[in-house]
Formats: structure tokens, sequence, C-alpha cells
């Protein structure tokens, strides 16, 4: 035989011995799989074999995002050629090798990456067994989750509950009254300024009337009473009454309030540090906008400071109040000596 027959007849005959193994290798992979895809799915994939022709099922499951799982199920078809595996599931393309008794595979994702799966040989019973501890494990999570959702819930109209009182206390104080007592106040004294001077006015008229020479007895007996009767007591009681009048409103107004101030300061006070404490041991970030504890703490300083200067103005403002009454009592007395002196010269009945 010549060496080149001989060699081709080695060759062919290692192929021979060859074939089953290759043919072992590349064996039937029907059977039922899973690819632990976790936390996002679990995949379960079924496989029959005819020839190179494959057919089957993919259910994918994964978490209802309720503590649960849910699941859906695609046909599957597709072929092998030696360890080269294509399958369509749902119209998902998948495609990959057969590795030892594993099936790797790659499919497409809406990024465009491609997500690696490796299927692993596996039984019904044993899919069930890994899906029920998983979905105990999602219904653990879950419970935890809402819980802790329900924590920060809590949590969160807590704060935002003393927010909403702080924010209220500072507009209490930003809101007082107290520049609108003063205002007041001071509007009744320039008042009373204008009526003590209309007063005095009205006195000096009175006198030119009781200086008319020769004085009749008109004069005397009607012109010069009406003088003091009418018009000094009408700017005397009405115009000066009422400028009081202006005058102590504002002040009973203002009185009460700084009455009040202590509890108003001691609210916002208490307020502030209850929202300053929740928010130091918060255990999750306020979902709303919280008040400024620094931003009310310096606004209750700045109410102090105006409740203080009005309850320093208070005996100044009085002051000056009985000094223009006990000037107007002054003048009316002068005046109604005037009108008596007339009548009581002229015998005035």
């Amino acid at each position: 035989m010549k060496p080149s027959s001989r060699l081709a007849s080695i060759i062919a005959l290692y192929a021979l011995m060859l074939l089953p193994l290759v043919s072992h290798a590349f064996g039937s992979i029907a059977g039922a799989y899973v690819a632990d895809n976790r936390p996002r799915e679990l995949l379960f994939l079924t496989l029959t074999q005819s020839g190179h022709q494959l057919s089957g099922a993919l259910t994918t499951t994964a978490s209802d995002g309720k503590g649960g799982t849910a699941a859906s199920v695609a046909d599957v078809t597709g072929s092998i050629d030696g360890g080269n595996i294509d399958l369509k599931a749902g119209g998902v393309h998948l495609n990959g090798t057969q590795q030892g008794g594993a099936i790797a595979l790659s499919a497409p994702t809406t990024t465009g990456y491609r997500l690696a799966l490796r299927f692993m040989p596996t039984t019904e019973d044993d899919f069930n067994k890994l899906l029920t501890r998983w979905r105990q494990s999602l219904a653990i999570a879950h419970g935890a989750a809402v819980k802790e959702a329900a924590a920060q819930t809590a949590e969160n109209d807590y704060i935002t509950a003393l927010s909403r009182e702080l924010t209220t206390d500072v507009g209490t104080l930003q809101g007082t009254g107290i520049p609108y007592d003063l205002a007041q106040m001071d509007t009744g004294i320039k008042a009373q300024h204008s009526a003590l001077a209309q007063i005095q006015k009205d006195l000096e008229a009175l006198k030119r009337e009781a200086a008319v020479r020769p004085m009749t007895r008109y004069q005397a007996c009607e012109t010069v009473p009406y003088a003091f009767g009418q018009t000094m007591t009408y700017s005397y009681k009405d115009m000066l009454g009422y400028a009081v009048t202006t005058y102590r409103e504002g002040k009973a107004s203002l009185e009460k309030r700084l009455a009040n101030s202590p509890v108003v300061a001691a609210k916002l006070t208490k307020d502030a540090d209850a929202l300053q404490q929740a928010l130091g041991t918060a255990k999750y970030r306020p979902q709303t906008n919280v008040a400024s504890v620094d931003g009310a703490r310096a606004e209750l300083s700045k109410y102090r400071a105006l409740a203080a200067d009005a309850q320093a103005r208070i005996p100044k403002m009085q002051a000056t109040v009985d000094d223009l009454i006990a000037q107007a009592k002054a003048l009316m007395e002068e005046g109604k000596a005037v009108a008596a002196d007339v009548g009581h010269r002229a015998n005035c009945r």
C-alpha cells in the first residue's frame, strides 16, 4: 500500500472514532432550564427537539411591585446547529451556544445593549421552589417598604404640621396691630392739639365779644353766652372729646395686644423649638418646604423690640394727653368766668 493511501485510511479511522464524541458534545438540549436574572426576572425555558428544530415556551416571571410576581408566557421556536442555538420567543430573537449542560443566550434590550442570559438545567419542581423563595422575599421586602413609606409619611406630616403652625405664628407677629394702635394714638394726640388750638381761638373770640362797648343787653345775654355755651363748648366736647376717644381706643387696643404679647412670643418659641427638634431627629428628608426656624426667631426678636418700644411710649403719650386735657379745661374755666362776669354785670336771667 502506498504511504499516501495508508495516511488517508488512518485519518478516516480517527474521524469515525471521534464522531460519537462530537455527537455527544452537541447532543439534544430538550428539557427545562432556568435563568436567574433577579431582581429583574426569573426565566423558565422548556425546549423540545426534533432533529435541528427546537420548540417550547419561555415563562418570564417578574415582581409585580406589590410583594408578589406576575408572569407572561411566549412560544419558542428555533434551531440548533452543532453548538449554535437560534431562538425566537414572542418576537424577541435570542442566540447563543450550548455550553456543557447549560445554554448561554443573549437578547437585545430597548437600550441597544445585549442582555446575557445563562440557562441552567432544572425541573419544574426546583423552579417552583426557587420562585416560592423569591415570592417570600418579595413579600417581606414589600412589607418593609410599605412600613417604611408609612413611617416617612407620618414623619413628613408631623413636620409639615409643625411648619404650618410656625408659619402661622410668624404671620401673627408680622401682622400685629401694634403699629396701627400707635398710629391711632398719634392721630388722637394731633387732633387734641388741633382742638386745643381751636378752643384757644374760641376763647379769644369770646373775650372780644365780652369787650364790646357799648354792651347791649342782647350782646351780653345772647351773643356772649352763645360764644361760650355753643362755640367753645362744641370745640371742647365734640372736637376735643372725639380726639381723646380716638386716642383712648387706640391705647386700649394697644394695651390689650401688649398684655397678650408674652403668650404670642411663648407660642412661637414653643413651635420653633418643636420644629427644630423634629428636623434634628428626622430620619427622612422633608418632602415639602419647611418654615425657617432661624427666620421665625428673627421675626420674634423684631416683635419683642416693637412691643418694648410701644410699652415705653405709652406713659409719654399719656402725659401729653393729660396735659392737653388740663390746658383745655383751664381755657374752658376761663371762658366760663368771662361769660359769667358779663352776664352778672348785665343782670342776665
